[in-house]
């Protein structure tokens, strides 16, 4: 785990992302998942420069077989943006910094 990352599980998914307050950018990884370290480079990077405006946090699939079934998620990486307890963008596979920071965009300005 980096120093903006923040992991949630089964346990902690609805009072971390759903209950927050601010945008929360949920990352569904892996650790054998090649392709998740290098997304976690791009999002620690945001979560640095948006500190205190965006939560980003790592949901590991195996850690959290409950709530990967209740979103569907089918891969990873998949990225998903929730804010006011409520999924608002999704993408799946490695998704570049922009894409990202455009997903996030809606959500500041709200």
């Amino acid at each position: 785990m980096t120093k903006h990352l923040i992991s949630v599980d089964d346990l902690g998914f609805d009072v971390d992302v759903l209950g927050s307050e601010l945008p929360v950018l949920v990352e569904a990884t892996s650790r054998w998942c090649g392709p998740c370290r290098a997304q976690h480079v791009i999002l620690e990077r945001i979560a640095a420069q948006l500190a205190g405006r965006v939560r980003v946090v790592l949901l590991d699939i195996e850690q959290a077989p409950v709530t990967t079934v209740r979103l569907g998620i089918r891969g990873t990486p998949t990225i998903m943006l929730f804010a006011g307890g409520r999924e608002i963008a999704r993408q799946t596979g490695l998704t570049p910094e922009t894409i990202v920071r455009r997903m996030i965009e809606p959500a500041l300005a709200a």
